[in-house]
C-alpha cells in the first residue's frame, strides 16, 4: 500500500512540474495558420477563391510570443499597405481561429491574444440591382421545370 502512495505522490509531483505549454517553441506562426486552414478545409467550410494565405496573415515569427500589442501593430501596418478593413478582419479571424485551436484542441498556448484586439469597423453592405441582361440570364438559367413558381417569385425577391 505504501508503494502505491509513493508512486501516486511521484505522479502528482510530475504533473505539477510539467509545463502547461507543450514543446512547440520552434513552431512559427505560418505553421500554426496552415494547420488552422487545414482544419477549416476538413470541417464544414468550403474554400473560396480569395482564401487567405498564411504568409499574408502571419508574417513569420514564434506564435507563443504574439501579444495584442504586436497584433495592433500588424493592423496598422496592413492599413498603411492599403488593405481593406474587410481583408484585415478576415486575417484577424483566421489568426483568432488558429489561436483557438492552439488553445483548446492542441493545448499549446494558455491564452488567445487575438481576442483582446478589436476588429475593424466594416462599411455597410451595398445593394446591387441586376441589369436587364442579367435579369434575362437569370430567368433563362432558372430551373422552371423543377420549380414552376420561380418566374412569379423572382420579381418579388429581386426588386
Amino acid at each position: 500500500m505504501e508503494e502505491i502512495e509513493e508512486w501516486l505522490k511521484g505522479k502528482r509531483k510530475d504533473q505539477r512540474e510539467r509545463p502547461i505549454i507543450k514543446k512547440v517553441k520552434s513552431m512559427d506562426i505560418d505553421t500554426i495558420v496552415r494547420k488552422a486552414i487545414d482544419s477549416i478545409k476538413d470541417k464544414r467550410y468550403t474554400t473560396s477563391k480569395r482564401e487567405t494565405r498564411p504568409s499574408q496573415t502571419s508574417k513569420g515569427g514564434d506564435f507563443t510570443e504574439v501579444k495584442p500589442k504586436l497584433i495592433n501593430r500588424y493592423k496598422i501596418q496592413r492599413r498603411k499597405e492599403g488593405a481593406s478593413t474587410c481583408s484585415i478582419n478576415r486575417e484577424l479571424a483566421l489568426m483568432k481561429h488558429a489561436f483557438n485551436l492552439a488553445l483548446k484542441e492542441w493545448e499549446w498556448v494558455e491564452d488567445n491574444p487575438v481576442k483582446k484586439v478589436s476588429m475593424e469597423k466594416e462599411p455597410p453592405a451595398r445593394d446591387r440591382w441586376l441589369s436587364y441582361d442579367e435579369d434575362v440570364t437569370l430567368y433563362l438559367h432558372a430551373e422552371v421545370r423543377r420549380f414552376p413558381d420561380i418566374p412569379f417569385q423572382m420579381p418579388l425577391v429581386l426588386h
